[in-house]
């Protein structure tokens, strides 16, 4: 699937501002870093978009249809996600206090390899270890990091290996979210969408493999539920 699958990528924490709920001041302010303690609500958000030119057509949607809100936004598209470790630490060294500093990753397609379980393997450590490098800064700086897993693709481009690496690099960072409490989380791309075999369900494609109508109404609805779950748990305790 081509750059139409990247306008979805994280619709509407950002079209409609994304506030978060409101949280009890009841806990000291040094356990909470993501309340505002004098407003008595969720601090708003600064989220910063990084990834590969395969996301340049969302990033060009998301620009032109964003509302009014506290949200700021900032899009940065480079030649190989590889390369951001230096705007992660940029992004942590200024970072402002009175925001909630998100930081998106999208890998591209072209970044996840199956063909073989060699190949997938090695492929799997490798973004393992990017995204390990991005923890390290991130998460004692509070700064929430998202990754988004693999996208499905059309069954002909679909194997064994593929659905493997998908999955157990889903697995990796969800188990960072816990390790971090809830400094890192993931988007489950790679289970959107999908058919019992693990590639895309036709009715959500065109002749062109490029996702139509229905994808995009789909993968929206199961994005927004999962920023719903995130926004909550973002503005509460979460070093207990």
């Amino acid at each position: 699937m081509k750059k139409l699958l990247a306008f979805l990528m994280l619709p509407a924490i950002l079209l409609a501002g994304c506030g978060g709920p409101e949280t009890p001041p009841d806990e000291d302010p040094q356990d909470n870093p993501f309340y505002n303690y004098e407003t008595e609500q969720a601090k708003p958000y600064s989220v910063h978009y990084i990834a590969d030119d395969f996301y340049q057509t969302w990033f060009d949607f998301m620009q032109g249809r964003q509302k009014e809100s506290e949200t700021k936004h900032n899009y940065s598209v480079i030649t190989s996600i590889y390369d951001a470790k230096p705007m992660v630490e940029k992004i942590v060294d200024e970072k402002d206090d009175n925001y909630i500093t998100l930081i998106f990753i999208g890998i591209g397609p072209d970044d996840y390899e199956g063909g073989t379980r060699e190949a997938a393997e090695a492929n799997l450590q490798k973004n393992k270890d990017f995204i390990n490098s991005l923890k390290d800064i991130t998460a004692p700086a509070d700064v929430l990091l998202h990754v988004s897993t693999g996208f499905p693709k059309a069954a002909e481009e679909t194997d064994e290996h593929l659905i493997w690496n998908h999955e157990e690099f889903r697995l990796f960072v969800a188990d960072l979210r816990e390790s971090t409490n809830d400094r890192v989380f993931v988007f489950a791309a790679n289970r959107a969408l999908v058919n019992d075999e693990g590639s895309i369900k036709e009715e959500y494609i065109d002749e062109n493999n490029i996702l139509n109508e229905a994808g995009f109404s789909k993968l929206t609805a199961d994005f927004l539920s999962y920023l719903g779950i995130i926004a909550g748990r973002i503005t509460r305790d979460t070093r207990e």
